[in-house]
């Protein structure tokens, strides 16, 4: 646990724009899908839901997709803060 805390604590400090922990993704199938797709998201970048139903191969899956983050139990490795609305504003 202790390479993890450290690389969060260098996130929030601004020393680290990724993460190399390994990750044990559970979830149901679909939420894994999406997990994966936002990890793919890059530093100081967002995507819509709709752009990763997309990239998932599920373009009309953005309320689903949206779901999928909320359940997202690692938001700051997993990072679910960098997907917006199709207008670029932040939902949920």
């Amino acid at each position: 646990m202790a390479p993890c805390l450290e690389q969060v604590d260098e996130y929030l400090s601004a020393r680290r724009k990724t993460f190399s922990v390994p990750l044990d993704l559970r979830g149901t199938p679909f939420q894994v899908k999406v997990w994966r797709a936002l990890l793919e998201i890059p530093f100081g970048e967002t995507q819509s839901y709709s752009q990763i139903g997309s990239s998932i191969v599920h373009p009309t899956a953005a309320r689903a997709v949206g779901l999928a983050n909320g359940a997202n139990p690692i938001p700051i490795v997993v990072p679910g803060h960098r997907v917006v609305g199709k207008n670029g504003v932040l939902k949920g």
